[in-house]
């Protein structure tokens, strides 16, 4: 099944590639309130797609700007390009490393309405993507709470935790959000508390191969 590196024990289903914000512009005007900002309501939508697509999950989401899908969110005007792929499973999913990492940080993000949750950041340690940055949030929290530090070695396969639900994930509907940081960048953040700042959404010009690549081509390749 599609993403299993990532998933190891997820059932296996029907997987769609999803546009949250074309879908967005589809179903709620523009001129009202946006109701998706409500996590229950986003969640229960988004299984209204999958249902009518006769799909279990969904994935998509790097490059897209999503200005419409959370206009009245904390996102600054011109900040809405989506950084990394979203996988949408279920709650308490099994989320694994599908390469060998460093882990350079871990956390639970204490934001509310619009943080991290669970958030591994570490850096690609094999591979064709050996150096780049690596993000994983939206975890309940992580098991790296449990028993790793800055620097510790995991091999491909490690369970990192399970996905968090909107109570402890940063307030947003279930899901994954896998963001890969090329090394240049990487290196530009040089303390920790300059990788919490690290946001899954920029510019236009960070959607680049150059700072932010495609992680959906990643997690395909891994």
């Amino acid at each position: 099944m599609l993403f299993r590196s990532l998933f190891p024990d997820l059932p296996d289903g029907v997987w769609t590639q999803v546009d949250f914000n074309a879908l967005a512009m589809r179903d709620f005007p523009v001129n009202a309130t946006n109701p998706l900002l409500n996590a229950d309501f986003c969640e229960a939508w988004e299984k209204e797609i999958f249902q009518a697509r006769q799909a279990t999950y969904g994935y998509g989401g790097y490059g897209e700007n999503r200005a419409i899908l959370w206009r009245d969110h904390y996102h600054q005007q011109g900040k809405t390009w989506h950084l990394g792929t979203d996988f949408y499973v279920p709650v308490g999913t099994t989320v694994a490393t599908p390469v060998p990492l460093q882990v350079m940080t871990h956390r639970v993000d204490p934001e509310p309405d619009g943080g991290w949750g669970g958030q591994v950041i570490a850096r690609i340690a094999a591979g064709p993507y050996t150096d780049y940055g690596l993000i994983f949030a939206h975890l309940d929290t992580p098991n790296a709470e449990k028993f790793l530090t800055p620097s510790t070695h995991l091999p491909a396969h490690t369970v990192l935790g399970n996905l968090g639900g909107h109570r402890v994930n940063g307030g947003w509907s279930p899901h994954l959000h896998l963001q890969l940081v090329h090394p240049n960048q990487l290196k530009t953040y040089t303390t920790q508390a300059a990788l919490y700042a690290l946001d899954g959404y920029g510019t236009a010009d960070d959607v680049s191969p150059l700072r932010f690549p495609d992680s959906l081509v990643f997690t395909l390749l891994a």
